[in-house]
Formats: structure tokens, sequence, C-alpha cells
């Protein structure tokens, strides 16, 4: 009998402990992995993601095909009338992963939009009459000139694109944006408000640069407008030619002409998506809450990283990744390192390099 109570004991003990390792390995934190200066072809293959991309996949809490509603768009992506889950690490790594599956994908699912789609979709372009180069970080300009980036006014012309021609609908119906501010608290001149969405950039074509200063989507604007729009009701509100990524790709291509395959940089400048800024934190080993204190040159991470999938992962990736999609045939299959940094004023940054 005590023989048999003592193999009872060791029995549970075994049990207690390959639970406890199991429970280990499973939870364990995903291993930092940052950017190598001196090994920029330390870049992922297309086999290296399929096996990871068919187990994540079962845990992806946002489906990501390229017509949801829950793609993101712009730099302000959760309207305050949007009650949802914050982004966890883990979610973000499954959502860059998806994303860099369908960058590797052997048909990807390209943009449908052209240039000449952008009126037929209620926007407008306005070419800032303001020819001065000026942003509030210096550090952008540091950050520009380190990558051989030309700072030159006339190489960085700002082009505003705004919701603001009627357009139709999924459903044949005309609609015409408001023309009232939505929104008092995006503190815009009256000039850059009256609008169902806009993307202000800049576009070096010189440098084969992008910088994405100020962006509100439409979707986000028309459910600031009227929170009761859900599902279908929100799909016909806005036009379908709506999101960051479309519409930057279109406008860069053209202004670009022929040297539209030399974008290589794209900055996202004061990001302020909680979202982001949590994930930011925690690719550099800090908690969700406190503010970055990482000046530049800040930290780069590649796409073999969780860090690097997990910032791909963000609002403000998946737009960078749905524009590589938009002008694969263009750009070729390109895998982004991404840079994240903060200035004196705790603004965060991002820079994806999209290579050459």
């Amino acid at each position: 009998m005590v023989k048999s109570i003592g193999s009872q004991r060791c029995l549970r003990a075994v049990v207690v402990v390959a639970a406890f390792l199991l429970c280990f390995y499973s939870l364990r934190p995903y291993r930092r992995v940052v950017y190598n200066q001196n090994n920029q072809n330390n870049q992922p293959t297309p086999a290296q993601f399929s096996p990871l991309v068919n187990q994540l996949n079962q845990r992806i809490t946002v489906p990501l095909s390229y017509n949801h509603v829950q793609n993101f768009s712009g730099t302000q992506y959760r309207s305050s009338h949007v009650k949802r889950a914050a982004l966890t690490f883990r979610d973000a790594v499954c959502k860059g992963s998806k994303l860099l599956e369908q960058i590797y994908a052997s048909s990807p699912n390209a943009s449908p939009f052209t240039f000449d789609d952008l009126e037929d979709n209620g926007w407008s372009l306005y070419p800032d009459d303001d020819p001065r180069f000026e942003l509030d970080s210096p550090d952008v300009f540091e950050a520009m000139q380190e990558r051989g980036i030309s700072i030159e006014d006339e190489d960085n012309p700002r082009v505003d694109a705004r919701l603001d021609r009627p357009f139709r609908n999924s459903a044949g119906a005309e609609i015409t944006p408001p023309t009232e501010e939505v929104r008092p608290k995006l503190e815009v001149d009256d000039s850059e408000v009256g609008s169902g969405g806009f993307y202000y950039q800049r576009y070096n074509v010189r440098s084969g640069t992008i910088i994405a200063e100020f962006n509100y989507g439409p979707r986000y604007l028309a459910i600031e407008n009227d929170p009761t729009l859900t599902g279908q009701a929100l799909q016909e509100a806005i036009p379908h030619m709506n999101k960051w990524s479309d519409v930057t790709w279109a406008v860069w291509s053209h202004y670009a002409g022929g040297s539209a395959s030399t974008l290589r940089y794209i900055f996202r400048v004061n990001v302020v998506t909680e979202d982001t800024k949590a994930i930011i934190n925690l690719a550099n080993d800090l908690e969700p809450g406190p503010e970055l204190d990482l000046p530049w040159p800040g930290r780069t991470f590649d796409m073999s990283s969780d860090e690097g999938k997990a910032l791909l992962g963000t609002p403000h990736g998946v737009g960078i990744a749905y524009l590589i999609i938009s002008g694969l045939s263009v750009l070729g299959r390109r895998v982004p390192l991404v840079t994240t940094f903060s200035d004196i004023d705790n603004n965060y940054f991002m820079i994806f390099d999209l290579g050459s």
C-alpha cells in the first residue's frame, strides 16, 4: 500500500511538472530579435512563413481579406464611438504574419484602383500652396539626411487628398460627403475640414519617399459623424476607394510616373493611435503605458523577428503592407524593415524601408 501511494504521488509530481513546462513554453515571451545592420539580407523566405501562418490563422481575431471593413487606413484609426479590445502583441504578430504571406502570395490581391478612379470615388487633390517643407520634429530631418533623402522644399511637395465630391456607393446611390466640421478636436483650419476623409502626404519622387503627415480615413469619419453606422450601412456611406493604401498608391504612381518603382521609404510621423503606440512600446521592451524614450536612431527590426511582424500588424503597418500589394506589379515583392523612435516631445515615429 505504501509503495502504491508513493507511486501515485510520484506520478502526480510528474504530471504537475509536465503541465508547468507545457504552459511555460506555450506562453513564453516572444524572442527579441533586433535587425543587424551588417546583415541586411536576413529576411524570411516564403517557406519560413507557411507553417507559422497556418498555426496562427486560427487565432487571428480580425479577418484580413482585402475588402474587409476592418482594414485600416489613415493616421487615426479607432473612432471614439467604436469599442473593441486593444490590440495585443500576439494578435499583432498574427496579423503581420498573415500580411507577409499575402505579400509572398503567387497571385496577390492587388488594388483594383488607379489614379483615374479618384474622382469617381469622390476624391479631390489639392497641392499645398505653401512650398516650405516643415515638420515639428528635427529628428525626422536627421533621419532623412542619414538615409540620403533630400530635405529640400522643392523635393517634398505636399498633396492633400480630400473626400469632398459626391460619389456613388455600392448600392448605386449618390452620396455627398459632409461639408461641415465633423469632429472639432481634429484641430485643423477651415480649409482642411469639411470632407468625408483626408490623406495629407508629402511625395518625394527624387528620393523615393512618402511622408504620411495627417490622415483620417472615410470609415473613421463616417462613424464619427453617425455612430449608428455599422455593417452594410457603413459600407454604403463610404466610397469603394477609401483605404489609405489605395489612395496613396494611386497618387504616388501618378506623380512618380516611370519612377514609381523607386519607392523605398515611408515615414509615419506623429503616430497617435493607441494600438500602434502600445505595440511600439512592447517591441522596445516597455509596457504599453509609459511614453517611449527612444531618440533617433531608435531601433530597427526585420520581418524575421516577432517585433517586426507585430509592427507590421499595427494599424500603421497594415496600410504599408497593402500598399506593397497594391503596387506589386511595379514594386515587386518587398519585405520591409521598420524603425521606431521618438523625439524630445514623446512623439512616436515609424520608418518603413521597402528596400530596392
